[in-house]
C-alpha cells in the first residue's frame, strides 16, 4: 500500500467516524450543527482562495523566502496595517500555506513553491488558474445548463485565455511521474511516438532513455502555440511532424504513414466522456504498431480521496471545461481501453498520486 492509499485509508476512516456518531447521537440538534457548520464552511471556501492570491499579490511568500518575520514585520514590508496583516497571515496559517514559530511566520513547503519566479511550476499555474478564472465561475449556473462547459474557459475554446496556465501545470505536473514511469517500460521497440503539447514532459522522459525516437505533436491549435515554450523549458528540438488537430479522432490526420511505436493520451476521457475516448482508443488501435505501447495518462478518484470533496471539485472544474461527468476510476478506464483491444497494466507512482495505463 503507498503512501496516497494509506492516508486516503485514514481519510475515509475519519469520515466514516464521523457518520456513525452523528447516527447514534441522541439530538437532532447535533446532526443540524455539523450540518450548519460544514455549509458555512463551504459556502466560505472562496475565502481560502483569495486569501492565497492575495498573499501572492502582496508578496508576502516572496517575503519570507529569506526567513521567518512577525506580523509587524511583514506589514511593513507590503506596506499595510498590522492588525490586517496578521489576519491574513493566521488565514494562511489555518491552511497549511504558513506556520508559526513563536511570533515568527515562515513559509511551509507549498508556500516556497508559490515564490519560485519559474512559470513552469505547477503551484503558481494552479493559482493563476484560480485568478483567471474567477469571473468564469461566477457563471456556474450557465455552465452546467450549457452541457460542454463555460464558453470562455472550456477545452476547446481557442481563445481560451488560460490555456498557457492549464499546459504548464499539466505538462510540470507530469514531469516527475513520467520519469518513473519511462523506467519501468520497455522501450527497444519504441522508434516512432506521437502525443499531445500536455505530453511534451513525457517525450523528454522518454528521449532521455532512448534519444532516437522520432516524435510527431499532433494537438489543437491552441495548444500548439504553447508548444515552442514547453520545447524550450524541457530541452527539445521542435518535431519535424507537428500536427493541428480538432478533436476529433476520426476525421483527424496523425501525420503521413500513421504508424507508431508509442502513443501517448492524456485526460481523453476527463473533458469530453466516455465516446470521446473510445474514438481515440480506438484511433491508436488503428495506428499502433504489432508491438507497439499506448500510455494513458487521467486523473482517477483513487488519486484524490486522501482530501475530502476533492473528486467532487475536479469533476466540478472538468464541467466547466467540457462535459460534466464523475471523476473516474481505475476499473473503468481498464474496462474501456480492454474494450478497444488492449491488455492493460496499471502502474501508480509518485507515491499514488499519478496513475498510468500501458495497453498493448
Amino acid at each position: 500500500m503507498n503512501i496516497t492509499q494509506t492516508a486516503g485509508r485514514l481519510a475515509d476512516l475519519q469520515r466514516r467516524v464521523t457518520a456513525r456518531l452523528l447516527d447514534i447521537l441522541p439530538h437532532t440538534f447535533v446532526q443540524q450543527t455539523y450540518n450548519r457548520l460544514r455549509f458555512t464552511q463551504a459556502l466560505e471556501g472562496y475565502k481560502d482562495a483569495m486569501a492565497i492570491g492575495a498573499a501572492q499579490e502582496l508578496g508576502i511568500f516572496t517575503l519570507l523566502a529569506s526567513g521567518g518575520r512577525t506580523a509587524a514585520q511583514i506589514a511593513e514590508g507590503i506596506g499595510a496595517p498590522e492588525h490586517n496583516t496578521d489576519v491574513l497571515l493566521r488565514s494562511l496559517e489555518s491552511i497549511g500555506l504558513l506556520r508559526r514559530s513563536g511570533k515568527k511566520y515562515e513559509n511551509t513547503y507549498i508556500a516556497a513553491q508559490l515564490d519560485e519566479p519559474d512559470a513552469w511550476n505547477s503551484w503558481r499555474a494552479q493559482v493563476d488558474i484560480m485568478l483567471g478564472s474567477w469571473n468564469a465561475w461566477r457563471e456556474l449556473a450557465e455552465a452546467v445548463r450549457a452541457g460542454d462547459g463555460h464558453e470562455e474557459i472550456r477545452v476547446y475554446n481557442e481563445d481560451n485565455p488560460l490555456t498557457g496556465e492549464y499546459a504548464r501545470m499539466s505538462i510540470s505536473m507530469l514531469a516527475r511521474p513520467s520519469k518513473e514511469l519511462v523506467r519501468r517500460l520497455d522501450l527497444a521497440p519504441v522508434r516512432r511516438m506521437i502525443a499531445g503539447t500536455v505530453g511534451t514532459s513525457f517525450v523528454r522522459a522518454v528521449l532521455d532513455e532512448k534519444p532516437d525516437v522520432e516524435v510527431t505533436i499532433s494537438c489543437l491549435p491552441q495548444l500548439i502555440r504553447v508548444l515552442p515554450e514547453a520545447l524550450e523549458r524541457y530541452g527539445l528540438p521542435r518535431p519535424e511532424n507537428v500536427i493541428e488537430n480538432s478533436g476529433d479522432a476520426e476525421a483527424d490526420s496523425w501525420g503521413e504513414s500513421e504508424e507508431f511505436d508509442l502513443v501517448f493520451l492524456a485526460r481523453k476521457f476527463a473533458y469530453c466522456g466516455l465516446d470521446h475516448a473510445e474514438a481515440y482508443l480506438t484511433k491508436t488501435r488503428e495506428v499502433i504498431s504489432e508491438e507497439g505501447m499506448l500510455v494513458v495518462w487521467e486523473p482517477l478518484r483513487e488519486n484524490y480521496s486522501i482530501i475530502p470533496g476533492m473528486v467532487e471539485r475536479i469533476a466540478l472544474t472538468d464541467m466547466m471545461m467540457g462535459e460534466g461527468h464523475p471523476l473516474y476510476d481505475k476499473g473503468t478506464i481498464q474496462y474501456h481501453m480492454r474494450r478497444a483491444g488492449f491488455e492493460v497494466d496499471v502502474h501508480d507512482v509518485s507515491d499514488g498520486l499519478f496513475t498510468f495505463f500501458v495497453g498493448h
